[in-house]
């Protein structure tokens, strides 16, 4: 399994927007791609402007290929504006938690 992990920080002006649009995403990566397994989104309860995603692919080209649907490309050109930070860290994983 490949695991995704991004922490964006929206701009103040625009975290509650960038929250539903990350939802809609997360809703549309589970709903279209039928190897994205899993697809969280958190947010940081001391700051507003602050979201955790997990998500989960069968392998790295799944990743790639969630990157260039159509979906992702639609949110990424609608919340581009909205973001100030975005740090992506990738992992393969070792064993799941049972």
């Amino acid at each position: 399994m490949f695991v995704v992990t991004v922490i964006w920080k929206a701009k103040p002006d625009h975290a509650s927007a960038f929250a539903e649009r990350l939802i809609v995403q997360a809703h549309n990566s589970l709903a279209n791609e039928p190897n994205c397994l899993q697809f969280d989104v958190a947010a940081d309860p001391d700051d507003p402007t602050c979201y955790f995603l997990y998500e989960v692919y069968r392998a790295p080209s799944d990743f790639e290929a969630h990157l260039a649907s159509d979906h992702f490309l639609k949110f990424a050109a609608e919340t581009e504006a909205m973001v100030d930070e975005k740090t992506i860290k990738l992992f393969h994983r070792v064993a799941p938690v049972t």
